[in-house]
């Protein structure tokens, strides 16, 4: 529950009551990282320009292009340490692309101090049938204590997807050397006001391509991603009406479906990892109570208190829920089991502790914490241990969403003066700024892993 929508959940009920795969000599399918491990050492890998492999210069940029987004991808990560060869590219002189045995693996080790080298070409073909250009990017990324490649690889697509396939790239390589895929295929949607109405827009896990989502006369906020990646739940409210309903809208077709609209609120919206149940707010029955609706259309209430219970959100095994009730006077995070029962206060540090959410491995939640007048995010084990904190007195910093491998959280800050939606690495360092657009931006949702 962010600080301002806490005030305003108070007046609305006041006033409502395609890939080739090589198989390089020496591929290993051993896991190198363990990414989450206490402290892990960023594994140190060397990404020089991808080369052109046809005759001639390609003068289109997409050197720059591949090369730029590969390495930023691996090192927003939060799982590589990049590096470029710099004034080390002759090394590339006498290593014929392809040709395993001339690659300088001693050199690349001694002189950038790296334990990876990923190597790349690429070239243009007419595909047959459309008479469209595809592009054609070979990739093989090598172990350098083992002096082998461990991945090989051809990436074929239109391209205006040079971006997509180069995440992919990405993909596969983060698998190499953890055994998880990785999350560059991943969207982060939110909420921002520009103008008039509030709206929900998706952008790519490293800032790139933003989408407005929804339209009209709305203020449309809190989304929330279906499992499957498909549909996104959010918010609705209509300044018409002033009614506060809950919306689902397709990914595919960008067709919006109402999940519920009881009279009073329905928000706050939260799917369980299976897809089969969906859990959310309602004030029907007079105060806010959670209630869980399953596939079928059955509603189930599971809390039944006279004080404000609100956003759950639920353990990656779909046992238990936490969420925020101001039952102790403040609003704080309990944990509830599937059904309702089994009820537990969580934090007890801090005067107004809001916006729980629960890590993919079940190990972690982190929330929103108002403490001497700060307002950052914290985390905390589900049985109470290890509170801490994340943030630390820069802006107003609200509503964490993890990533779907845990290693990094979205949240969004006014540190700059104005609400922005950032990335952090799940241990509080490297923060980055996502957003770089005007406006207000709020209430960031990161994807599941999508398909490519």
């Amino acid at each position: 529950m962010r600080f301002a929508w806490q005030n305003m959940l108070r007046l609305l009920i006041a006033s409502l009551m395609t890939v080739c795969t090589f198989q390089p000599a020496g591929s290993l399918a051993r896991e190198y990282l363990d990414i989450y491990s206490t402290g892990i050492v960023k594994f140190p890998v060397a990404v020089p320009d991808f080369e052109y492999l046809d005759s001639g210069d390609d003068l289109s940029g997409m050197v720059r292009k591949i090369t730029d987004v590969l390495s930023n991808d691996l090192r927003i990560s939060g799982i590589f340490d990049v590096r470029a060869p710099g004034l080390n590219v002759d090394l590339l002189k006498d290593e014929k692309f392809g040709d395993h045995d001339a690659v300088n693996y001693s050199q690349w080790v001694s002189l950038l101090k790296v334990d990876g080298l990923v190597k790349g070409g690429y070239r243009y073909r007419r595909d047959p049938k459309t008479k469209s250009t595809l592009l054609s990017i070979d990739v093989y990324f090598y172990d350098l204590t083992i002096k082998s490649p461990i991945l090989g690889k051809r990436y074929e697509a239109g391209v205006e997807d040079a971006r997509r396939i180069v995440h992919r790239i990405g993909n596969d390589i983060v698998y190499k050397l953890t055994g998880e895929r990785g999350i560059f295929d991943t969207k982060i949607a939110f909420s921002s006001k520009r103008g008039k109405y509030k709206h929900l827009y998706v952008i790519d896990f490293d800032g790139a391509n933003l989408r407005q989502m929804t339209r009209g006369p709305f203020i449309d906020f809190s989304p929330t991603w279906s499992p499957d990646g498909k549909y996104l739940a959010f918010t609705s409210i209509s300044p018409a009406d002033s009614s506060v309903k809950l919306n689902a809208l397709s990914l595919h077709d960008g067709q919006k479906k109402l999940i519920s609209g009881f009279p009073g609120l329905n928000t706050a919206a939260a799917w369980s990892a299976d897809g089969q149940n969906l859990a959310f707010v309602l004030t029907k029955d007079g105060n806010p109570e959670i209630y869980v609706q399953d596939r079928r259309g059955t509603l189930t209430r599971l809390t039944k208190n006279w004080s404000i219970d609100t956003e759950p959100t639920w353990s990656p095994d779909g046992k238990w829920i936490a969420f925020v009730s101001d039952r102790a006077g403040s609003p704080q995070i309990y944990i509830m089991d599937e059904k309702g029962g089994n009820v537990r206060r969580l934090t007890y540090e801090g005067n107004y502790n809001t916006s729980p959410a629960w890590s993919p491995r079940g190990d972690k939640i982190v929330y929103t914490s108002l403490n001497n007048g700060d307002i950052d995010l914290c985390l905390i084990s589900p049985d109470g241990s290890g509170n801490r904190f994340m943030t630390r007195g820069a802006g107003r910093n609200e509503s964490p969403s993890w990533s779907p491998d845990g290693r990094l959280i979205a949240f969004f800050s006014n540190r700059l003066n104005t609400s922005q939606i950032f990335v952090m690495e799940a241990n509080g360092s490297n923060v980055r700024r996502l957003t770089m657009s005007k406006g207000e931006f709020s209430d960031p949702a990161w994807s599941p892993r999508l398909d490519q």
